[in-house]
C-alpha cells in the first residue's frame, strides 16, 4: 500500500453517536477489554466503513482496541502480533513483462 492509496474521511454525527454507543458498552465502568473515547472514535469511522463495503482490515498494534474490534465482528490485523507472516520485502528487479 502506498501513501497514495489511503483515504481521510470526515467524522459526523452519526460516528459521534456510534463512538458513545461503544463507550457505553465498552467503556471504563465496563468489563475488560475497556474502550477509550479517541479509540471509540476510530472504531466507529471503521464500522461505517465496513457498512459500506469499504473495509477489509482494522489494523491497530493495540491490543485493547483489536480485542473489541473483534467482538464487533472487524477482521483486524496487528502488525505486533508475531503469528503474523513476514512482510515480503519489495524486489529490485524488474519485473517480466
Amino acid at each position: 500500500m502506498t501513501l497514495q492509496q489511503l483515504r481521510v474521511y470526515r467524522l459526523t454525527e452519526s460516528h459521534y453517536q456510534t463512538a458513545e454507543r461503544l463507550v457505553k458498552k465498552y467503556g471504563p465502568d465496563k468489563a475488560a477489554p475497556r474502550l477509550r473515547s479517541l479509540d471509540a472514535l476510530q472504531l466507529a469511522g471503521a464500522l461505517a466503513r465496513r457498512e459500506r463495503g469499504q473495509l477489509d482490515w482494522f489494523v491497530t498494534a493495540d491490543g485493547r482496541l483489536a480485542a473489541i474490534a473483534e467482538l464487533e465482528q472487524l477482521t483486524v490485523i496487528n502488525p505486533e502480533d508475531p503469528a503474523l507472516p513476514p512482510t515480503p520485502e519489495p524486489s529490485n528487479e524488474p519485473e517480466d513483462t
